[in-house]
């Protein structure tokens, strides 16, 4: 059954990557990006390179907050960039198994893992919603209604999310727990029940006070970080925007790159048209932009995900691998 969903999965993602990307060439001209290349600004360029690396970092120290974790910083930042790999490449949500995989070659169970992604998605969005409505509130002051109309959206998700983890984590609710017992009484489900139950447990361990509030400061780090590139990639290209409709903008891109895609192409460029849409904004030019630092960021989160790959499996090969003795 899990083989035909992400079969499913996987050609509805490549559908609407496929619809997506044809119509952004339809709408940009690519020598437009190609002469926006040629004219890159390198301090620009290495300052948003900087961000986006500090992005890593935050998310890192927000991964062993979460985990409660003593593994060392440099081994979770070699699995914090190969999940963000495998999320940018795989259709969702299926690069979020990779992390629970890696984490697990930590010795870290699937119930503390499982529980650590969610909640990072949870505060994520919880961020998002932060910044994303406070600046386009801040910028679009003159349409109020559209602005309290996307802040209250973004919200009513982050907070569906929390509610989801509360429930999950509270021993009032023990929702999962009874699902379980429903499946019936064999071995079975007595060893799913046993799961579910180390689960919320997990999930009671991330929602406490202080480790909540300290992901929570980590995930705004993360995502001022990621506008702050955002904003630097934008500016190495020629194109200087208001960092305040950087934010706007790139909140929705996020959002879009949840539904089902490939690589984030076209779904994320739709997102930044939106974005600058609702800002009056939009324009072909700062499109062909956006697709610009689609790509930047592709090709940063392709290098870190490669490279720590290839440290982290090339470490272990040599390892096993006997030395020859002539």
């Amino acid at each position: 059954m899990l083989e035909r969903f992400n079969l499913k999965k996987t050609i509805l993602s490549l559908c609407i990557t496929a619809l997506l990307v044809v119509w952004l060439l339809s709408v940009i001209d690519i020598r437009d990006i190609t002469r926006l290349f040629q004219a890159l600004s390198l301090p620009a360029l290495l300052i948003g390179i900087a961000c986006y690396l500090a992005a890593y970092i935050l998310r890192t120290f927000r991964f062993r907050v979460l985990l409660s974790d003593r593994t060392r910083f440099r081994d979770l930042f070699l699995v914090t960039s190969i999940h963000n790999l495998a999320v940018r490449i795989l259709p969702n949500p299926l690069g979020e198994f990779v992390f629970l995989h890696q984490a697990k070659d930590r010795g870290v169970d699937y119930a503390r893992s499982t529980a650590a992604v969610v909640m990072a998605r949870v505060l994520d969005f919880l961020a998002l919603a932060l910044l994303c409505g406070v600046s386009l509130l801040v910028v679009s002051i003159a349409r109020l209604g559209q602005g309290v109309f996307f802040v209250l959206l973004t919200l009513a998700i982050a907070l569906a999310g929390i509610g989801a983890v509360y429930i999950l984590a509270s021993e009032k609710y023990r929702v999962l727990a009874w699902f379980a017992r429903k499946l019936g009484k064999d071995t079975n489900a007595s060893s799913l029940s046993q799961k579910i139950e180390s689960l919320q447990k997990a999930f009671r361990g991330v929602s406490a006070g202080r480790i909540y509030w300290l992901a929570g400061i980590l995930s705004l780090g993360v995502w001022l970080s990621m506008f702050a590139s955002y904003y630097f990639f934008f500016l190495a290209l020629g194109l200087p925007i208001a960092p305040l409709a950087v934010a706007v903008a790139g909140g929705v891109q996020v959002v879009a790159n949840s539904i089902p895609n490939i690589a984030g192409f076209g779904v994320m460029e739709a997102g930044w048209a939106v974005g600058f849409a609702i800002l009056g904004i939009l324009s072909p030019a700062l499109l062909g932009g956006a697709l610009g630092v689609d790509l930047l960021t592709l090709l940063g989160t392709v290098a870190l995900g490669l490279a720590s790959l290839l440290i982290k499996y090339g470490r272990e090969f040599f390892r096993r691998t006997p030395v020859w003795n002539p």
